[in-house]
């Protein structure tokens, strides 16, 4: 790892915390929450966008990075899959 990439991890670091204190920490004192009942609706409407991007994006970048022969469509090895299961499972608890 180069230097100025060790100076961007701490510098992400740090402004990631203080974030957290300034903005996170004093939500989560709050005794009455019923005032977050709506952000989820918020929170579907910004997954939606994020795959809709990420829809209209993908054949640009599978053209620049990868070519239609090589590309893996559906691996079944099921050593690989035991191991993703868990990113599966927190991905549908969040």
């Amino acid at each position: 790892m180069t230097r100025e990439a060790a100076y961007q991890i701490e510098t992400r670091a740090i402004i990631c915390i203080f974030f957290c204190f300034v903005f996170i920490f004093p939500l989560s004192l709050i005794k009455n929450l019923h005032g977050f009942r709506y952000i989820s609706l918020i929170v579907v409407g910004s997954l939606v966008y994020t795959l809709a991007v990420m829809l209209l994006q993908l054949p640009s970048y599978l053209e620049v990075n990868y070519s239609y022969e090589r590309l893996l469509w559906f691996n079944w090895d099921l050593e690989l899959i035991l191991k993703n299961s868990t990113i599966y499972f927190f991905a549908y608890t969040c």
